[in-house]
């Protein structure tokens, strides 16, 4: 569970997100935020994503 208590999301108004995995700050600022994410901010946002499933996936793999 201690896995999962590391991982958090902020959302910062104006300022970009924040993903916090296990104390490393990844942050994707700009000045104002567009309604939609440009390319680069999509990739990397959803290849965080998937980085989070598969640490989810491993952590439930070690459990049983």
């Amino acid at each position: 569970m201690e896995a999962f208590d590391t991982i958090r999301y902020r959302l910062r108004e104006f300022h970009g997100f924040a993903l916090v995995v296990a104390g490393m700050d990844l942050e994707i600022v700009t000045g104002k935020r567009p309604a939609i994410f440009t390319n680069l901010e999509n990739r990397k946002w959803l290849f965080m994503k998937l980085s989070i499933f598969i640490l989810k996936v491993r952590a439930t793999s070690l459990l049983h």
